[in-house]
């Protein structure tokens, strides 16, 4: 993503099983990484069936809009983009959905971030740095640091920065392509939103851009 370029996301909904809650794990037997997904309402993850939201992109050029619906339990994929329709089963992803999938995993990525810290724990690395400045704000936080292993997935071997506030929500994120030291894209967090028991931030901004959800 290019500096300029406005995100729009709407979550359109979610289809969860009950209203149920999973009762968190005491804190002493969690990770950094569970901690900061339980602040956005992970524990209540497992009582989603689907859910549906429309990721839209506005360039000079150019307008467009990626809508999905993603049942969770089966793990299929719909894909609505410029009016054509494609489901597929994530477990059947051959070269010819894997445009399409690699799309639909970095629009998931940014509406679940504090989600696939738990989800994708396996493929990176990480370290905590306690107080360091944020990038946009210059306030000191927590900075968690995630680099992606050099194999596997749709961008191997990139990096995150996620600056933290007391209550483990990400108020900065900086993406590094392929670890590089100088950041593609820095954005500061709004806060997050309820839908159904997850509390999903959807407004990102830098100066010149904005993610909406």
């Amino acid at each position: 993503m290019k500096k300029g370029v406005l995100l729009l996301f709407t979550v359109l909904g979610l289809a969860c099983k009950d209203n149920k809650t999973i009762s968190e794990a005491p804190e002493q037997e969690m990770t950094l990484l569970d901690s900061i997904a339980n602040a956005y309402g992970y524990e209540n993850w497992k009582s989603v069936n689907r859910i549906s939201f429309t990721f839209n992109v506005k360039r000079p050029d150019r307008q467009y809009g990626r809508s999905w619906i993603w049942d969770t339990r089966k793990n299929k994929v719909t894909s609505i983009i410029e009016g054509d329709t494609i489901t597929y089963f994530r477990k059947e992803v051959d070269s010819t959905l894997a445009p399409v999938d690699a799309r639909f995993i970095n629009d998931k990525y940014w509406l679940l971030v504090p989600f696939n810290l738990v989800w994708d724990r396996h493929n990176f690395t990480y370290e905590i740095t306690n107080s360091v400045a944020a990038p946009i704000s210059g306030n000191q936080m927590r900075k968690l640091t995630i680099v992606y292993g050099d194999e596997g997935g749709y961008t191997p071997g990139d990096a995150y920065d996620f600056y933290l506030s007391n209550d483990l929500t990400i108020k900065e994120w900086a993406w590094r392509k392929g670890n590089d030291t100088i950041p593609r894209v820095q954005t500061v967090w709004n806060t997050p939103t309820l839908f159904d028991g997850l509390f999903l931030t959807t407004i990102f901004q830098d100066n010149k851009s904005a993610l909406e959800i």
